[in-house]
């Protein structure tokens, strides 16, 4: 086995694997690869899941916050609506009946 000067066994006086020895190994070793590749291809799809889940998330609490804004906004054009329209009608009554208003908008 050529490895380039470097010692391919711990030992001094160790032998080499026999074949099947090293192949043991290489197949321990390519388990072992196949573990770890499997466990992160597993992390990286539970990260992209979560990824997900939480922009789910800030989507619905986007379209909830969207929705209160928009009823707030037409609860308001609506008070402000039926105060006007209440503030005509009441003018309206007044003028009708010849009554004055001391502090009266309607003129």
């Amino acid at each position: 086995m050529d490895t380039n000067g470097a010692r391919a066994y711990e030992t001094p006086g160790a032998q080499e694997p026999s074949p099947a020895e090293a192949l043991r190994r290489l197949q321990q070793h390519v388990g072992e690869l196949q573990a770890y590749v499997t466990h992160f291809v597993s992390a990286k799809v539970d990260g992209f899941i979560l990824s997900a889940r939480q922009l789910a998330l800030w989507a619905a609490l986007g379209v909830v916050g969207l929705t209160a804004a928009v009823g707030l906004v037409v609860t308001a054009v609506v008070l402000v609506l039926v105060g006007a329209a209440d503030g005509f009608v009441m003018c309206q009554h007044f003028s009708r009946h010849n009554i004055s208003l001391v502090f009266s908008a309607c003129s």
